[in-house]
């Protein structure tokens, strides 16, 4: 969890890997982020999905800065070390997105990789679910056979509502918005 002052609806601070609402008020329409009053501060808790998924998007988000009509290749190197990350994992994680469609990478001196389809064709769905079982819903605190064989539990409603709203902000968020940004500079 990385916890950031706010002032005014705009959080101050930097989210270097992973995924975090801009404004307030966007984390407290989608319910994603938990958002504490403080006298003087809140605290937002980022998005809980996989360290490996979140490598990926920091990758592919990466891609989607450099993409461009001329189809600029980056090398998985490059990508390391800007979004300082390890360089075999992220040599992993783009031969993975590029075995369902999310890259393509060509090998040797000129090669590297870039993103198969235009950013904004790219949700963060499409990444999360090639690392981890997203689409499987969470199980009952009553155990695994409370829900669905009789009345739910208490809070069956409560999960299912927060499950799907996981699910469809990750359908929804594409990589549009990393178009033509540049990192900043370590």
């Amino acid at each position: 969890m990385k916890a950031f002052r706010t002032s005014g609806n705009k959080i101050e601070g930097c989210v270097d890997r992973g995924i975090c609402c801009a404004d307030i008020g966007k984390a407290e329409k989608h319910s994603l982020s938990a958002v504490t009053a403080g006298a003087s501060e809140h605290r937002v808790t980022m998005l809980k999905i996989g360290k490996l998924a979140q490598q990926a998007i920091s990758a592919a988000s990466y891609l989607a800065e450099k993409y461009d009509a001329e189809g600029t290749r980056v090398s998985a190197s490059e990508i390391a070390d800007v979004r300082e990350l390890p360089r075999p994992l992220v040599a992993k994680v783009l031969a993975q997105l590029s075995l369902h469609g999310i890259t393509s990478g060509i090998t040797g001196p000129t090669g590297g990789y870039r993103l198969a389809r235009p950013p904004h064709q790219i949700s963060l769905h499409d990444i999360v679910s090639i690392f981890e079982p997203i689409d499987i819903r969470p199980m009952c605190p009553f155990g695994p056979n409370w829900c669905g064989n009789g009345p739910p539990c208490p809070m069956h409603d409560a999960i299912s509502a927060a499950a799907e709203q996981v699910d469809s902000f990750l359908q929804k968020q594409h990589l549009g918005p990393f178009c033509g940004l540049k990192s900043r500079s370590r």
